[in-house]
């Protein structure tokens, strides 16, 4: 019988290289960030990367490029910074697929947010590079 392959729990780090600066998600306090979005991002690290994209409201962005928000083109623009470095450094390539959204909640004051980073194939390491506390990425009309 084989054996079956090891499982890679989720981690996460702070892109601080490429962390895009927002209005409204960098005015959590440190206690805030860490408490929430450090809380949830570390309670994740249990499970695979699979099994965090399929929890409510975390997702892959592949669709990220049709938005016309202006915050989304911001976010667009970054990750083709990160890629070109990426391929300059790392001779890696982000794909679509490889740009996430992960839902924050529990934070004061808020009904919850996201945060969007990257995953590059094959890895297990999710960068967070910007937080969305009023959704301005994927912004209802």
């Amino acid at each position: 019988m084989a054996d079956k392959p090891e499982k890679q729990n989720f981690e996460w780090c702070i892109d601080s290289d490429n962390y895009l600066h927002g209005k409204q998600g960098d005015k959590l306090t440190v206690k805030d960030f860490v408490k929430h979005v450090a809380g949830i991002l570390n309670s994740c690290c249990k499970h695979s990367v699979q099994e965090v994209l399929r929890m409510p409201h975390n997702h892959r962005c592949a669709d990220l490029d049709c938005n016309k928000s202006p915050e989304a083109k911001k976010l667009c623009r970054r990750f083709e910074e990160i890629n070109a470095k990426l391929g300059e450094s790392r001779e890696v390539m982000l794909h679509a697929s490889d740009r996430v959204q992960l839902y924050i909640k529990g934070v004061a004051g808020k009904h919850g947010f996201r945060c969007f980073g990257y995953i590059i194939e094959n890895e297990n390491l999710f960068h967070l590079i910007y937080l969305d506390p009023k959704h301005e990425i994927y912004k209802q009309s």
